[in-house]
């Protein structure tokens, strides 16, 4: 899983001293599809540059969570990486610097198809080299299911806040440990969810500002979720249900 990709992109005369851009979004979109070195290696939401790190999740995924007719849109160059390469940080690196100088960017995201924390020395060390290259008042957030410090056997929020994250999103979806395991199909069973707002409190804990989000599923309970988000001291975010096309009759 070499970092040999990032080969693909001519970077010679990149200035990693940069700056706030004040390009129009628009032309983000386009720039950041034009220069990801890899497709799927960065992608752009609104104003927002995303960076997968892999394909593989231990969960349900955020995009297959969202209903079987949720898509990205094309306009955002979402994909998957390549099968069988993950990138490296130098990768990711190259790949940041060189879109944010052509893009209106606001902030960086882990996130993707897969689940950035089963990367977590790559996570790492790329959010730390992110940190020293971007603007300090830029955030960098992760995107996640929660289940990191459980992956890892240890509390991994202090190594985030350490490496430069500022932000987590925390994909809880219910308020109900036994449909949080129908939902996610976590690992962990119905205990996943104890396990996902347990580490929102180490990431709060560790000053990391910390968002719960849910589907807006027909069967979940969107206003329970938001309650416990909210008494665990979390902010709250609802995201949209694509549910599949009815069948004609």
């Amino acid at each position: 899983k070499g970092g040999n990709f990032c080969l693909l992109v001519e970077l010679v005369g990149v200035d990693f001293s940069l700056s706030s851009p004040r390009q129009r979004p628009g032309r983000s979109l386009r720039r950041a599809k034009m220069l990801s070195p890899v497709p799927g290696l960065i992608y752009v939401v609104r104003t927002s540059l995303y960076v997968s790190l892999s394909n593989e999740s231990n969960t349900t995924t955020l995009h297959d969570s969202r209903g079987s007719n949720f898509s990205m849109s094309t306009q955002t160059g979402f994909n998957l990486l390549p099968a069988g390469w993950e990138p490296q940080e130098a990768d990711v690196t190259r790949a940041v610097a060189d879109a944010w100088k052509g893009g209106a960017y606001d902030s960086v995201v882990f996130a993707g198809m897969g689940e950035p924390t089963l990367r977590l020395d790559t996570l790492l060390s790329s959010s730390k080299a992110l940190r020293a290259l971007l603007p300090p008042a830029v955030p960098i957030r992760l995107n996640t299911n929660g289940l990191g410090s459980e992956h890892a056997g240890h509390d991994i929020s202090p190594s985030l806040k350490s490496s430069g994250i500022t932000h987590t999103t925390i994909a809880l979806n219910t308020s109900i440990p036994a449909q949080y395991h129908t939902l996610m199909s976590s690992p962990y069973g119905p205990r996943g969810l104890e396990v996902a707002t347990e580490f929102g409190l180490q990431c709060a804990k560790a000053g990391i500002e910390v968002e719960c989000t849910a589907v807006q599923r027909p069967d979940v309970d969107v206003e329970a979720v938001r309650e416990l988000a909210s008494k665990s001291g979390f902010g709250f975010r609802a995201r949209s249900y694509h549910a599949p096309p009815q069948a004609k009759v």
